[in-house]
């Protein structure tokens, strides 16, 4: 074959493949997407429609005995969740200085850590029980 007979077989043989080497263009990954569909800027399908989260028990258990701990007055915590569909119930196990105004610091956990494990899990939190299993004797203070 002469070089131009050649180079026309060449070219009816790789007719509609595009050119190759740099800048070419590639072929959709999914048959029948347009290139703009795979780029950065497509839009992802909302939350609900991509899959589902679970948050085991001892996720929310740890959650809720470091915020617990964060409580002034409260010296160390221990924690037990159930968690039901959308819904965490807490039991919390407490140390507390003493002397501590006991309702008002187990009425502070409660709260703190009901707000704290909806915001951090997405999970609601109707209740939060708390049991005092130990007073200790407050750290010394200067003075």
């Amino acid at each position: 074959m002469s070089g131009t007979a050649a180079e026309a077989a060449m070219a009816a043989e790789t007719a509609g493949t595009g050119p190759v080497g740099a800048g070419a263009v590639t072929a959709p990954a999914v048959p029948g997407q347009r290139a703009a569909e795979r780029g950065r800027h497509a839009a992802a399908p909302p939350a609900e429609e991509r899959g589902s989260t679970h948050i085991p028990a001892s996720v929310v258990e740890k959650i809720a005995a470091r915020v617990a701990r964060e409580v002034p007055r409260t010296r160390s915590a221990r924690a037990q969740a159930r968690v039901r569909g959308g819904t965490a119930v807490l039991k919390l196990g407490l140390v507390v200085d003493y002397p501590a105004p006991l309702r008002r610091t187990c009425a502070a956990v409660r709260e703190r850590v009901a707000a704290r494990v909806a915001a951090l899990t997405g999970l609601a939190v109707p209740q939060v029980d708390i049991e005092v299993t130990e007073l200790r004797q407050g750290r010394a203070r200067g003075g």
